[in-house]
């Protein structure tokens, strides 16, 4: 995942975590968190996805704790490494 997509899949997550950051939501929290996974949504880099309340609220707390840059997908250790086991490791079992 390239930082341009990366960065669209964080503001569209802070687009989902934003009415609670500014407190312009009517009702309870886990209400609007209910409301918003109701429904899928398409997200960049990913398709359409339904997602839990329980992934928005570690959003939450990612952009508490890291601001815009916590809501960017983290790119793995491992990129571009093969994950095959080599013949060796076959053999040892």
């Amino acid at each position: 995942m390239d930082d341009k997509l990366r960065s669209e899949l964080a503001l569209f997550r802070f687009s989902l975590i934003a009415p609670i950051l500014n407190q312009t939501i009517t009702g309870s929290v886990k209400d609007y968190l209910e409301s918003i996974c109701a429904r899928p949504y398409q997200i960049p880099g990913l398709g359409f996805r339904e997602l839990s309340p329980k992934t928005v609220k570690h959003w939450l707390l990612d952009y508490r704790r890291h601001g815009l840059e916590g809501l960017k997908r983290k790119s793995r250790n491992e990129k571009g490494l093969l994950a095959a086991l080599t013949a060796k490791l076959w053999d040892e079992e």
